[in-house]
């Protein structure tokens, strides 16, 4: 346990899935120990329709903050089972109505005691009431930020502001000559071969990466590949690959020739997974 909480909040969504199976999986034993064939993920569904009656897909949809899809896909097994009918409203046909079957309302009542029992069980794992509301209010408000921020634009957001994004595209050096002055910075023997093709990558205008490379029929020869030391773990060496690769593959069993046996470089390879051959 103490690797999750010095982890902190970066493994949350394991630890909440940790516990969601856990208690899932708990729940499936009590249903199987007592004799019930009740899926675990059918209780959304089956208890809106115990509390609140007859619903139509949308009802249930906006009731649970699910897609009108994802309904279809679980009443659609739910009804498999025959335990919930779906018919068309009496006031609008293009409504679809769910309800509970003979067969739902008898697994409902079955299933009634054990829910008592379960939540009975759940009041107690919280010393006091006041703890327990206090826990639900931190869930409701982890669930509302979740919905009003969405964490994946968000880490992109920062990830662009932290590091703005990285672009390729083959120097001139005729007018520029600081390119060649910044490539001979991490390659002082530098040979500006008239047949390789050179890329540079720039970050807010400044130079961080550089590929030296010659197209070859059935390969692509490596001769330099360099980033800055302040932008090495960015990726950057691979985009400059990445863009090489893309712009000049030609046959099915192309290659990349290197000559330079630096574990860097074999790493990056290998991690690429470009099929390559060292000389």
């Amino acid at each position: 346990m103490s690797f999750y909480r010095d982890t902190g909040l970066l493994i949350l969504g394991t630890r909440l899935r940790r516990i969601s199976e856990k208690f899932l999986n708990d729940v499936a034993v009590v249903y199987k120990t007592q004799g019930i064939d009740f899926e675990t993920s059918w209780f959304p569904i089956l208890y809106l329709l115990y509390k609140k009656g007859p619903q139509t897909l949308t009802d249930i949809a906006r009731e649970l903050e699910i897609t009108h899809s994802a309904v279809s896909q679980m009443t659609g097994a739910i009804q498999s089972r025959q335990l919930v009918l779906i018919q068309s409203d009496n006031l609008d046909a293009r409504k679809k109505v769910v309800l509970f079957s003979k067969k739902g309302h008898v697994l409902i009542e079955q299933a009634k005691p054990l829910w008592q029992a379960l939540e009975k069980n759940l009041h107690s794992i919280f010393p006091s009431n006041g703890e327990e509301q206090q826990f639900l209010h931190h869930l409701d408000f982890l669930e509302s930020r979740f919905e009003k921020k969405n964490i994946s634009e968000k880490t992109l957001d920062l990830i662009k502001s932290t590091f703005p994004e990285i672009k390729i595209k083959i120097p001139n050096f005729a007018k520029d000559p600081k390119i060649e002055e910044y490539i001979r910075s991490g390659f002082p023997d530098f040979n500006k071969n008239q047949n390789a093709i050179n890329f540079i990558a720039l970050q807010n205008d400044q130079y961080v990466g550089f590929l030296n490379c010659t197209p070859e029929p059935e390969n692509l020869t490596i001769h330099y590949l360099y980033t800055s030391q302040k932008s090495r773990g960015r990726g950057i060496a691979g985009l400059l690959l990445k863009t090489a690769w893309n712009k000049f593959i030609s046959v099915e069993n192309f290659f990349i020739q290197v000559y330079n046996t630096s574990p860097e470089i074999i790493n990056l390879l290998v991690k690429s997974g470009y099929p390559f051959k060292v000389n």
